[in-house]
């Protein structure tokens, strides 16, 4: 099941549990595209939890229009309790140019909405959770 929510004008909160299928993202991401022609930049967090399964149509067409939208995205917060969401969470900043951060079950609501809501900061990389979302920067020495 995939779920949206707007919190406000440009913060969309969705949650990702049980199966995901075709008619789940037929549902949300029309309402996603409708956001994004409305606003450049926007906030999201992804609550995931007991994901049992998705139908590989799901995983395609969730792909395509996070590729197409990479850009559309400030700050991502995500929600999990597993080291799978976790890793999958740093598996996916490449596709965005926004920041990614993970929040675990311990500290995951009030710490996420924080920093979701927090202008922008230069990425703290002695952090585990945060992830870059920009080249790194160039390891050539001044001359």
């Amino acid at each position: 099941m995939l779920k949206i929510r707007m919190r406000q004008d440009d913060f969309i909160d969705l949650e990702a549990s049980g199966r995901l299928t075709q008619e789940d993202y037929n549902y949300v991401l029309p309402q996603m595209e409708d956001l994004f022609a409305h606003h450049s930049s926007v906030r999201a967090v992804l609550r995931v939890s007991d994901i049992e399964s998705f139908s590989a149509k799901a995983f395609v067409q969730g792909l395509k229009f996070d590729v197409r939208h990479r850009k559309n995205y400030s700050k991502i917060a995500v929600l999990g309790d597993s080291r799978l969401h976790k890793w999958l969470t740093k598996a996916a900043v490449p596709f965005y140019r926004g920041e990614v951060r993970y929040f675990d079950e311990d500290s995951a609501e009030r710490d996420a909405m924080i920093w979701l809501n927090a202008p922008p900061d230069p990425v703290d990389l002695a952090s585990e959770n945060s992830f870059p979302a920009s080249d790194p920067p160039s390891m050539t020495p001044p001359h």
